[in-house]
């Protein structure tokens, strides 16, 4: 069977099921529901006190920069064993897991794949 690329486009718009997508990072109004996960035990208990409420959830949403994968990867340090991870959920009922570390660092993703890296600081 051949397929021409109208069929293909045709085929395409059938099969992408749209999924739910709210922008991100969103805004702290937004978010209606907060669970943080338990913190995983470290090797080091210098980073024990690190907790993340929802608060702390709100100021990152307010005031953290969205930077790209490979920045928030390579032009930022890393905590090691410090994350602290958790759900959100948002008005539009939208699920949201995100991932703090100590020092300025977070991210944001949905389940549709969509993720935002953010920092405390940008760098140029």
């Amino acid at each position: 069977m051949r397929l021409t690329v109208r069929r293909a486009l045709v085929v395409l718009a059938c099969v992408a099921i749209p999924v739910s997508a709210v922008a991100l990072p969103p805004s702290c109004d937004s978010v209606v529901s907060f669970v943080a996960d338990p913190p995983q035990r470290a090797p080091s208990d210098h980073f024990r006190d690190f907790t993340v409420k929802q608060a702390d959830l709100c100021v990152i949403l307010s005031t953290y920069y969205e930077v790209t994968e490979d920045q928030w990867l390579h032009a930022y340090h890393h905590v090691a064993f410090a994350d602290r991870t958790g759900t959100a959920t948002l008005k539009d009922g939208a699920a949201l897991k995100w991932l703090v570390r100590p020092g300025g660092l977070a991210k944001l993703s949905q389940a549709n794949g969509v993720t935002v890296f953010l920092a405390r600081e940008k760098h140029n």
